[in-house]
């Protein structure tokens, strides 16, 4: 960021350069000579440097920002070493601008006080130490409210570059878990404090049989889509939960038929740039897997009796108390 306000100021001194430069014209052509001419050496020098800078803005690194402070302010402050008495208050206040954009810039702080106080020792050199004179005076307070005003900006870029970097760590990490969410879920949909769907989900719709051009799921409450019965449970585990981690839940959903289907739900919950508490709500279908592996057993041992007519008697009683066994397993399961 500090890269960038460098290249920001840089662009601000070449078109007060050019300001200057115009303003010794009209001087010249009026045949006067421009006030402090000193100046005007040191903003070509700079003016180039910025040219330089501002077209290869490689050369602008983290690393190198205290070195261009450092040339850069030094040839800002160089005209104070020849300037004239009754000239050094004007090169003070047409040099205060961009003294003030050259502190934001630099690395260090120390660095940025110390360019400033230079000059302010150099302008109360010429006008005397006499704190009872009121060009002493102004200049103190000119210092001070500069450092002051530098201080206060420094603080707010690195609370922003701060801010910045954690925002940019938490939607890495926020994007991280939505992806695995997804690779184990059929759906993911993000829901606020009040648990309403934060935006639509092309996926919970298909997952629910419903059509994306006459349903939206944006703003909707995510409890609706549960069975009267599980809702309290639903709304309990999502609220009560105030940890980080990642929990999971059974319940029943409808689909767009009227249908109750048995889904699990894994979520998480995440502060947002807001610091509103959000979370990631994982749907996938529930399959009873034992369900299903005893009804293809029995499937399979039918096959094998239907080939097999030497031992039918033997086998069907085998099959009829597998049958009677995972039909009371599903009644079982159903009444769960």
């Amino acid at each position: 960021m500090q890269c960038r306000m460098l290249v920001k100021t840089l662009q601000v001194i070449m078109a007060m350069a050019c300001a200057r430069f115009v303003f010794a014209q009209t001087h010249l052509v009026a045949g006067e000579q421009p006030p402090v001419p000193t100046l005007d050496i040191a903003l070509i020098v700079v003016d180039a440097i910025a040219l330089i800078l501002t077209q290869f803005e490689g050369l602008i690194t983290p690393r190198c920002l205290d070195l261009w402070y450092i040339l850069l302010q030094g040839l800002m402050i160089s005209p104070f070493f020849f300037v004239l008495p009754r000239d050094v208050i004007t090169l003070s206040n047409w040099t205060f601008v961009l003294r003030v954009m050259l502190a934001l810039s630099a690395r260090h702080v120390f660095l940025a006080v110390l360019g400033n106080a230079t000059a302010s020792i150099l302008v109360m050199r010429l006008i005397g130490f006499d704190s009872r004179s009121a060009l002493f005076t102004g200049e103190i307070t000119k210092l001070t409210f500069l450092l002051l005003f530098v201080f206060s900006i420094r603080q707010l870029i690195f609370r922003d570059a701060k801010a910045t970097v954690e925002l940019k760590s938490r939607s890495i990490e926020l994007e991280a878990v939505s992806c695995l969410l997804r690779g184990f879920c059929d759906a993911v949909v993000e829901v606020d404090e009040q648990l309403r769907i934060v935006e639509n989900s092309q996926q919970l719709l298909t997952m629910l049989l419903r059509s994306s051009h006459s349903t939206d799921l944006a703003g909707r409450n995510f409890l609706s889509l549960f069975c009267s019965d599980d809702k309290p449970k639903v709304s309990d585990c999502l609220t009560s939960v105030s940890t980080s981690h990642t929990h999971a839940l059974n319940a029943r959903i409808l689909d767009g038929d009227g249908n109750s289907v048995k889904v699990e739900l894994l979520h998480i919950r995440f502060l947002t740039a807001e610091d509103c508490v959000h979370r990631l709500v994982g749907v996938r279908e529930f399959q009873d897997v034992q369900d299903v592996v005893g009804a293809f057993g029995a499937c399979e041992l039918q096959e094998n009796l239907r080939g097999t007519s030497d031992s039918v008697p033997a086998y069907a009683a085998n099959v009829e108390s597998a049958e009677a066994c995972s039909v009371q397993h599903f009644r079982i399961v159903g009444a769960d």
